[in-house]
């Protein structure tokens, strides 16, 4: 495979950005209302947003429809602000494996995180991962998980003055490395929410952990 200048350049340049949250207005009582009415209708029917209508959803929230306007232009909107919460909440759970000075507990200490909003929001990850698999939000956590990733491995030092050992010249290599593991981690966490009796969580730790300490000595 050849270089890849224009995505994995030596800078410190982070390609996958474009993951990380975006501004989005606070989580009011009828917002929530109407996120977790849309959530619920979803789980008990599997099918689309675009197939209830605001009425609809309004009634089930118990919001008046110039609430619902004041606050989105479709019914789409709401499972796209469902989306974007569940992803702020993933990208804070990262933020800790990005300091490779950290070794494996800052690895722990997000894998930790990650089940915690796991947990919290399970019915949400099954509904949006399992029973009505949104690829929309699928590529958007693959990309933040390779976000992390690549602070961790690539990203210059705190100082912007150091550049960490494993800062060498970029190849396309990186994108494909760091793809496979992120589609791994998400196909992992699907087999977790089908069959929870398969995963052992102390095993688990202890293989992220190796795994993370191959990944770091090879890079």
């Amino acid at each position: 495979m050849k270089d890849d200048e224009s995505s994995f350049s030596g800078s410190s340049a982070n390609p996958y950005a474009d993951a990380l949250p975006r501004p989005m207005p606070d989580r009011t009582p009828a917002r929530a209302a109407m996120e977790d009415a849309l959530v619920q209708w979803m789980t008990g029917s599997g099918r689309r947003p675009g197939e209830l209508t605001v009425s609809d959803l309004c009634r089930r929230a118990f919001v008046a429809r110039s609430t619902f306007y004041a606050n989105y232009a479709r019914v789409e909107d709401v499972l796209g602000a469902v989306e974007e919460r569940l992803i702020r909440e993933l990208a804070a759970a990262g933020r800790a494996m990005e300091d490779l000075s950290r070794g494996g507990d800052g690895v722990l200490e997000s894998y930790d995180a990650f089940v915690a909003v796991l947990k919290t929001n399970l019915g949400t990850f099954h509904l949006l991962l399992i029973q009505t698999p949104d690829v929309q939000f699928i590529e958007r956590w693959k990309r933040l998980l390779e976000y992390h990733f690549w602070q961790r491995l690539f990203s210059r030092g705190s100082t912007g003055d150091e550049i960490r050992r494993h800062d060498r010249p970029s190849t396309v290599n990186r994108a494909l490395v760091l793809e496979m593991i992120a589609s791994a981690f998400i196909a992992g966490v699907r087999l977790w929410l089908v069959d929870e009796e398969q995963v052992g969580t102390a095993e688990l730790k202890a293989l992220i952990l190796r795994l993370i300490h191959d990944i770091d000595e090879v890079w």
